[in-house]
């Protein structure tokens, strides 16, 4: 998605962008999960299925995969 990021402001720390640490120099350090879950297709979902649910209706993505899911959803113009 080139230059494009995801940044959350929050009111104790201020804004920051959502990395998953993909582009480290050092293999060895952790990277993060960056999940994602449609609340409302999960709500719809059959309760037996949201019981036996493994991930519970959370999908791991990258912060590009987010950016898509988000443009889709009408939430931000990426245009």
């Amino acid at each position: 998605m080139g230059d494009l990021q995801i940044a959350v402001r929050d009111e104790d720390i201020g804004w920051f962008t959502i990395d998953d640490n993909s582009d480290l120099w050092d293999r060895d350090l952790p990277r993060f999960v960056l999940e994602f879950r449609n609340e409302t297709d999960w709500l719809q979902t059959d309760t037996l299925h949201r019981r036996i649910s493994k991930d519970k209706g959370w999908k791991t993505v990258t912060p590009q995969e987010l950016i898509e899911v988000l443009a889709v959803a009408g939430v931000i113009d990426v245009g």
